[in-house]
C-alpha cells in the first residue's frame, strides 16, 4: 500500500516537473541531485516558522534544489498572496516578496497591495498576469501533489532524488525543526549511494 501511494505521489512529480518546465520556483542549486518541494500558504503560521529553516537548509546543503510551491488553503488572502507570488516570477520578484511576506505575520489584502505596490508589482501588465491561467495552473499544481501525498495542509515537504527514484523519497509534513529537515534530506542521499 505505502509502495503504491509512493508511486502515484512520483508519477504526479515527474507530471509536474516534466509536463511544466517552468512549474515552481527553484532556489538553492538548481542542478542539485535531490530536490525537495516545499509546499506552503503564507497565511499559515507554520510556513512562516519553516521559510527560514528552508532557508538554511539551502546554506547547509550545497547540492539541494528546492522547488518553491506556494498553495492556497486557507483563505481567500492566501489566493491573492499565493498568485501574486507565482506572477512575481516574471519580474524575478519572487524571492523579494516572499521574503517580506514570511518576514511579517498573515498579511490583509490591503497589506499585500502595498507590498506589491512597493515592490513595483501593481502595474497593468502584473495584473494580467496576476489572474492568467498560467498563474492559475501552477498553483494547481501543489494542491495536486499535496492531493497526491495524502496530506491536506501546509506545510508540506516531499524529498527526492532529482532522478525521481520512488522508493528513495522522504514526505514530512507540518512543522519541524532543522535537524529533522536535515535528517529528512540525508535520509533520502543515503538511500541514493547505497544503490
Amino acid at each position: 500500500m505505502q509502495k503504491n501511494i509512493l508511486k502515484c505521489l512520483m508519477a504526479t512529480i515527474a507530471v509536474i516537473w516534466f509536463g511544466f518546465v517552468n512549474a515552481a520556483v527553484v532556489e538553492g542549486n538548481p542542478n542539485g541531485d535531490v530536490t525537495m518541494a516545499f509546499v506552503y500558504d503564507y497565511q499559515c503560521g507554520y510556513c512562516h516558522e519553516m521559510y527560514p529553516i528552508v532557508q538554511e537548509l539551502i546554506q547547509q546543503f550545497p547540492n539541494l534544489k528546492v522547488r518553491m510551491m506556494p498553495v492556497a488553503v486557507i483563505n481567500e488572502t492566501s489566493v491573492y498572496e499565493a498568485a501574486a507570488a507565482v506572477a512575481a516570477t516574471n519580474t524575478d520578484q519572487f524571492k523579494s516578496f516572499s521574503d517580506q511576506v514570511m518576514a511579517q505575520g498573515a498579511l490583509t489584502n490591503d497589506q499585500v497591495t502595498a507590498l506589491l505596490k512597493q515592490l513595483g508589482l501593481d502595474t497593468d501588465s502584473f495584473q494580467k498576469t496576476l489572474h492568467s491561467q498560467a498563474v492559475e495552473v501552477q498553483l494547481a499544481q501543489g494542491q495536486a501533489l499535496m492531493k497526491a501525498s495524502g496530506h491536506n495542509g501546509t506545510p508540506l515537504f516531499v524529498i527526492y532524488p532529482s532522478a525521481l527514484d520512488p522508493s528513495h523519497s522522504i514526505v514530512v509534513s507540518g512543522a519541524q525543526s532543522l535537524q529533522v529537515m536535515a535528517s529528512a534530506i540525508e535520509g533520502v542521499q543515503q538511500r541514493m549511494q547505497q544503490q
